[in-house]
Order: C-alpha cells, then sequence, then structure tokens
C-alpha cells in the first residue's frame, strides 16, 4: 500500500477536533465572499477537507491494515 503522507505540515488544522474542522467548514462556506479574494476561503476550506481526508486514510489503514 502506498505510504500515507501528512497533507499540509504544520498546519493548525491537524491540532483540532474533527467537529471543530466542519463548523469552520461551515463558517468559512458562509464568510466566503461572492466577489473579493474568494480564493483565501477556498483554499482554507480545501485544506480542511485535505486534512479530514487523510484522518479518515489514517483510521482506514489502522483498521484493514496494508
Amino acid at each position: 500500500m502506498t505510504k500515507l503522507t501528512k497533507p499540509i505540515p504544520g498546519s493548525h488544522l491537524h491540532e483540532y477536533s474533527d467537529m471543530l474542522i466542519k463548523e469552520l467548514i461551515k463558517l468559512w462556506r458562509e464568510l466566503r465572499p461572492a466577489s473579493a479574494a474568494p480564493e483565501v476561503y477556498d483554499t482554507l476550506i480545501d485544506d480542511a477537507f485535505k486534512v479530514l481526508g487523510y484522518r479518515c486514510a489514517v483510521e482506514y489503514v489502522e483498521k484493514y491494515g496494508d
């Protein structure tokens, strides 16, 4: 199996609970402006989903092994 690579090393998102990350995603979606610099919010949301996805992958590997 391919080795899992931790996304966004050093990000504070890795220190947050899944529940907090989900709440941040909701907040960032609500606050995302339609015109002025939406890419900042898009990046935050993408990074949050990467961290959640990584956690799911780690759990899967731990449960089912290589």
